[in-house]
């Protein structure tokens, strides 16, 4: 996109890069990366993601031709990789390079050291506030350096009106920072920045194979199968307790015996009593020789006959002194 920028005056990002020119002029010029290549690195960034997104979905069901692209991107990126790995660690420089100047450029802005203009959308030119370098104008004002050319309008507000625009600043402030930079500017360090140039340590992704693939899916299914299961085994357990909680609850119902005045107690007991003496005018026998069920029942089946009120099987223990 081209920009209109008045005469005498270059974009920001422009004048990042000149600093850095001017500071450390061989380191510099060993990092010179064109356009097109910056394009070629980030391409390849681009792939080296994707890759790794198709390494993470790994083992979920996946299409046919999902696959071949992710057979195709590998194949690509490990073919570039050895062309691409130079251009990065120049970009990289590169970028500490600018990185270093723009924070001393940015410095003298935010103290009014220098001064920036705005050249609005709408033409004329306004003075940047040095107060707005301080805050995210700073960050976005950076994103242009080394480009030489900007790429998207700043936002800010001037007084009490909202402007959008491109950040400029005039070629005699840049020579007077430039000239006037203090006495102790940042130095180069005393070893370059390039490290020497090695072939990258490259390890490939594992590529499965369609049988791996298969074979992985059917232990996936495996494993879902044994967890529903177990699901319903507990859930049977739970139904289980469930219903034998409410049996037993059931069971002591009816075994219980209705509340009855004392005096009532006392007369089944003597009609009980009166009854196993009329079945075992020798004595009750012991409990191995009639159990306690068979005892009530003889009890109940010698009252039955009567119409009065049959005593229950505590009560008729109670009566033979076994409770």
């Amino acid at each position: 996109m081209n920009v209109f920028i008045p005469e005498d005056f270059i974009p920001i990002g422009e004048a990042v890069d000149r600093v850095a020119e001017a500071w450390f002029p061989e380191e510099f010029k060993d990092t010179d990366v064109s356009p097109a290549e910056r394009q070629r690195i980030g391409q390849h960034e681009n792939r080296a993601r994707t890759i790794e997104m198709f390494r993470s979905a790994r083992g979920r069901l996946r299409e046919l031709d999902e696959l071949k692209k992710h057979y195709e991107l590998v194949n690509q990126h490990q073919a570039e990789q050895a062309d691409i790995a130079p251009l990065k660690i120049k970009a990289d420089a590169r970028e500490k390079l600018l990185s270093r100047a723009w924070a001393r450029l940015r410095q003298s802005l935010f103290k009014g050291e220098v001064r920036a203009k705005l050249r609005t959308l709408a033409g004329p030119l306004q003075d940047v506030p040095a107060e707005n370098w301080g805050g995210p104008l700073g960050e976005a004002a950076f994103a242009d350096a080394g480009t030489r050319a900007p790429s998207k309008p700043a936002k800010m507000k001037i007084g009490f009106v909202d402007w959008q625009g491109y950040l400029i600043i005039s070629t005699e402030a840049l020579e007077d920072f430039l000239a006037g930079r203090p006495a102790d500017p940042p130095t180069s360090p005393a070893k370059s920045l390039l490290p020497p140039w090695e072939p990258p340590k490259w390890d490939p992704p594992k590529i499965q194979s369609m049988a791996e693939l298969a074979k992985e899916q059917v232990e996936y299914r495996k494993i879902l199968a044994k967890g529903e299961l177990e699901i319903e085994r507990m859930r049977a357990e739970v139904r289980g307790q469930s219903g034998r909680d409410e049996q037993a609850g059931g069971v002591a119902a009816a075994q219980a015996e209705p509340a009855t005045p004392p005096k009532r107690r006392v007369a089944q007991r003597a009609r009980a009593e009166k009854a196993l003496q009329e079945l075992f005018p020798d004595g009750v026998p012991g409990p191995l020789d009639l159990s306690n069920v068979e005892l009530c029942r003889a009890v109940q089946g010698k009252m039955g006959s009567s119409k009065t009120l049959t005593p229950s099987d505590d009560t008729i223990l109670r009566a033979a002194g076994r409770r």
